[in-house]
């Protein structure tokens, strides 16, 4: 008998997305690689239009959308009907008892900036194991004998190879999603590009749903709009350089992971970087500043200097210790929920 698993989210379906949506599409396809049907729950204020719908449809076995003052009701319902074994929350402002009265395995993503246990004391009574991003939130949990996994980041894939660099091509990219943090991310980057003026820059692209949004300075060098059609496959296969500026964040930016498993070589903010910066071995950044002022200074280096090489196998060698934590947080979260309810054989890593 199959296993079923219900995800709830408080994501956008679309094409690509903001890290929530990512996490969701990340645990989904993590869930039925482990043998389970999974079903999605959106939460979401206002009715979901048909390109979201087909999103979700394409993302899990089952659907459905609830308004947040619902969200229990609607838990409720899909769970009377299909008896789940894995109920997963990623949804940031659901409500502490949309679990209740649930029968399976009930799980939580901490918020990622968890500051006391206390905070998790409206879900405590509803929730059998927490899935944290971060060590400082794994270890209050840890503290206060809550069962806990850590499981940031779960994808399993290759990063894709890439053909030398040859002459003086060199050339970065932003992506940019339609989300109010991701564009003030973008402007604030390309702001501190223009304060800097001068110096030995790559060209920059942009693209993404929101790159429309996003006023490009007139600068000495090239900058140019792909515009919100350009695939995202095809943008960071095309870049050498995938720039990812924060503004501090609470979980992982999972758009950096994929210009990462594409062949790109992401230079990013360190806030970017969150559940996975211990992993990571490439220039990050805590301030804007320094992210613009690197690729100045050193775009010489890039393409003359052997400096490209070097952070592609920096680029590389990051993706080894990313899949490699990825395998072992799988096993770690299956090993979790088999813990908590009868071994199941479909339910393997």
């Amino acid at each position: 008998m199959m296993r079923r698993c219900l995800i709830v989210s408080g994501a956008e379906p679309s094409a690509t997305g903001a890290p929530d949506w990512r996490r969701f599409r990340m645990l989904a396809e993590h869930y039925r690689l482990s043998g389970l049907e999974v079903t999605a729950l959106i939460l979401r204020a206002d009715p979901a239009g048909a390109t979201a719908a087909a999103h979700l449809r394409a993302s899990a076995d089952r659907s459905a959308f609830a308004s947040p003052d619902q969200a229990g009701a609607a838990t409720r319902a899909l769970d009377l009907r299909h008896n789940f074994d894995v109920i997963h929350v990623a949804a940031a402002h659901a409500p502490a008892d949309i679990c209740a009265g649930l029968g399976g395995v009930r799980l939580l993503d901490l918020p990622g900036n968890l500051t006391s246990v206390e905070a998790l004391s409206g879900w405590r009574p509803h929730t059998d194991l927490y899935v944290g991003f971060e060590h400082a939130d794994i270890g209050l949990c840890h503290e206060a004998g809550l069962d806990v996994v850590a499981a940031p980041y779960l994808r399993r894939a290759h990063r894709l190879s890439r053909s030398r660099i040859t002459g003086t091509r060199l050339l970065a990219g932003l992506w940019v999603e339609a989300a109010p943090r991701a564009i003030a991310a973008c402007r604030a980057f390309f702001d501190h590009v223009r304060d800097r003026g001068g110096g030995f820059a790559p060209n920059f692209i942009v693209a993404g749903p929101g790159a429309t949004e996003i006023a490009l300075p007139q600068l000495p060098f090239p900058i140019a709009c792909l515009g919100p059609e350009t695939a995202e496959r095809a943008f960071y296969r095309g870049i050498d350089i995938a720039v990812c500026p924060d503004l501090g964040g609470a979980a992982p930016r999972y758009d950096v992971m994929t210009a990462l498993e594409l062949g790109a070589t992401p230079i990013v903010s360190s806030s970017a970087l969150t559940g996975v910066r211990s992993l990571w071995r490439l220039p990050h950044f805590e301030e804007m500043y320094g992210l613009a002022e690197y690729l100045f200074e050193r775009g010489r280096d890039m393409r003359e200097a052997g400096l490209m090489a070097e952070l592609r196998a920096r680029a590389d060698w990051t993706w080894s210790s990313l899949s490699g934590a990825a395998a072992d947080q799988r096993t770690a979260l299956m090993a979790s929920v088999k813990s908590k309810i009868q071994a199941i054989p479909e339910m393997s890593e």
